[in-house]
């Protein structure tokens, strides 16, 4: 054999479909048309998806957006009320040391005696009533009443000290018996109002 006679093999030709079954040209197409529209409908699925992700994602980003400026207004305002708070805290501790509790009484009858002492006075304090009673306002108090023997400069020496004590006290009536003048000696009545924090 020569070269020139090589075999050659014959091309298949496909046989021509028979009626009713379309061509191969035609199933491709058809293939193609259906897959593109499964692509087409999957790619129309992922972005409606993708959209309400989007959606749900901005939603919630606006709901934590308002979330975050809800508490940077609350920590502002802590800020403030702790500016506000250290402001006036000593000023509340001095109030609340002025406001003694019914069980500490004993400081101030003492602070009275040794002022009444100081004053060359002689005073004699008696609390008529144990309970703590309410004012008109609400507060509460203890009344008491003061009997001192001296003069009217003694008297207005220890209500000046008095007055300094860092005590709530209110003295509501002051009245004298056995005045012979201003100098000379007498007695002196107080009923006055302590002040307590209950």
């Amino acid at each position: 054999m020569n070269q020139s006679q090589k075999t050659q093999i014959p091309k298949q030709k496909t046989p021509p479909p028979s009626k009713g079954q379309p061509s191969d040209e035609e199933t491709i197409i058809k293939n193609t048309i259906k897959n593109t529209f499964l692509i087409g409908i999957f790619l129309l699925l992922f972005c409606i998806l993708l959209i309400l992700q989007i959606t749900n994602y901005a939603s919630y980003s606006q709901e934590q957006q308002s979330k975050l400026l809800t508490l940077k207004n609350q920590n502002q305002d802590t800020s403030v009320l702790k500016q506000d708070y250290n402001a006036v805290k000593k000023e509340a501790e001095i109030i609340n040391a002025s406001l003694p509790n019914k069980e500490n009484i004993i400081d101030l009858v003492s602070s009275l005696e040794t002022i009444a002492l100081e004053n060359n006075f002689k005073a004699q304090l008696s609390f008529e009533k144990s309970q703590p009673q309410k004012d008109k306002q609400g507060f509460t108090l203890i009344p008491f009443k003061m009997l001192f023997t001296g003069n009217i400069q003694d008297l207005i020496s220890y209500l000046y000290q008095l007055e300094k004590l860092p005590y709530f006290v209110k003295i509501s009536k002051i009245t004298s018996q056995n005045l012979k003048g201003l100098k000379s000696e007498g007695q002196y009545f107080l009923d006055a109002n302590l002040y307590i924090f209950q």
